[in-house]
């Protein structure tokens, strides 16, 4: 997923099905364009891990009490560390 791209297209949605036109979102004047932007991106970004991490556990696999995801005998844990820490 681009994530600059959900960025721009959420915050595009918000201002044009909220504002009404009226360069207000919910007492924010559009001049606030920008923080509402990176507020977006923190929360896109958030939700896109915990949907990777989501589907990364329900997909592992068990052997000898130890959950793996994939071929490479990476374990769920180590996958999980990885999407945390964005690698």
């Amino acid at each position: 997923m681009d994530i600059e791209k959900r960025t721009e297209e959420v915050t595009e949605q918000i201002y044009a099905g909220y504002g009404s036109g009226t360069g207000v979102l919910f007492g924010i004047p559009s001049s606030l364009r920008d923080a509402v932007r990176a507020v977006v991106k923190v929360v896109v970004r958030v939700e896109y891990k915990e949907g990777l991490k989501e589907g990364v556990t329900r997909f592992a696999w068990w052997k000898e009490g130890v959950q793996y995801v994939g071929t490479t005998g990476k374990t769920l844990k180590q996958a999980l560390e990885d999407i945390d820490n964005d690698r």
